[in-house]
C-alpha cells in the first residue's frame, strides 16, 4: 500500500514533522456532489467545476477512511 504522508519543515525547530492522510473516495464523492450544488449557484463559469475541486478534496482528506 502507497504511504500517504508528507513532511512540514518549521524553520524554527530542529525536527521535521510527519503527517500522514488517507484519502477517502466515498468522501471524495459526497464532496463533488455537494460541490456541484453550492457551485450551481454561483454565477460565474468556473463556479461549479472549481466548488467540484475544491469540495472533493475536503471530502477526500475530512471522510470516512474506506
Amino acid at each position: 500500500m502507497k504511504s500517504n504522508a508528507f513532511s512540514v519543515y518549521d524553520p524554527m525547530e530542529r525536527r521535521q514533522h510527519k503527517y500522514e492522510i488517507e484519502f477517502s473516495v466515498e468522501g471524495a464523492k459526497r464532496g463533488c456532489v455537494i460541490g456541484a450544488m453550492i457551485g450551481s449557484k454561483i454565477p460565474h463559469p468556473l463556479g461549479t467545476p472549481v466548488c467540484v475541486v475544491v469540495a472533493g478534496l475536503i471530502g477526500a482528506v475530512f471522510g470516512k477512511v474506506d
